[in-house]
């Protein structure tokens, strides 16, 4: 049996999970709208699993602080909340107010980036993503 407790072991098993779905939200952002979507929703639900078993580890990987942007950004949430209330959309509240919810993954993913050590390879995926997408837009 292996020295390290459980939830350390599945805090790193979700990480690397984390990781990938971050790849797959880079590749996503140049390439694909459902890639994108599918990334950053695994990425909040793999980032909170991490946080979860962050909490019963003696060695933090996440240190929780302020981004800068929570209060201006909760206060746009609630205004539109307010004025969905009060002058209700043709649609379904929970749709009209779905697109809020983007807000809500750029702060996890903002966090998730503790979690991955090599920013650069992220962004060389992002830059080749790009570059091959542009060459493809411009020879079409």
């Amino acid at each position: 049996m292996s020295a390290t407790p459980w939830p350390n072991q599945l805090r790193s098993l979700f990480s690397k999970i984390l990781i990938f779905f971050m790849f797959i939200y880079t590749v996503g952002l140049t390439c694909s709208m459902a890639g994108m979507e599918l990334g950053s929703n695994a990425c909040f639900i793999f980032f909170l699993l991490v946080a979860v078993f962050d909490r019963f580890s003696p060695k933090k990987l996440i240190e929780w602080h302020t981004l800068g942007v929570e209060f201006p950004v909760l206060l746009i949430i609630a205004a539109a909340t307010a004025g969905l209330l009060m002058n209700p959309a043709t649609a379904d509240f929970l749709f009209a107010i779905g697109s809020l919810r983007n807000l809500i993954l750029f702060f996890f993913i903002a966090y998730s980036f503790q979690i991955l050590k090599n920013l650069n390879a992220v962004f060389i995926t992002f830059l080749v993503c790009a570059t091959i997408v542009s060459i493809y837009a411009i020879w079409q």
